[in-house]
């Protein structure tokens, strides 16, 4: 994934200051399924908890066979 922050010459600096705000601003999760019932593909949602923001994730993910 990826963002676009379109700027002229002029505008470099302003959107190179938007890029490192979100860079500070992000968390990274991990997530290990333990006795998923088949393989194949699985759905996965992250939603935030008394907090406001945005979310940015993959859909879901693929299990192997056992």
């Amino acid at each position: 994934g990826g963002r676009v922050f379109p700027a002229d010459a002029g505008d470099l600096e302003a959107a190179f200051g938007r890029v490192l705000e979100e860079i500070r601003s992000r968390y990274l999760l991990c997530y290990e399924p333990r006795g998923v019932p088949h393989a194949g593909w699985h759905r996965l949602q992250v939603k935030l908890k008394g907090r406001r923001g945005e979310v940015r994730t993959r859909r879901g993910y693929v299990a192997r066979p056992r």
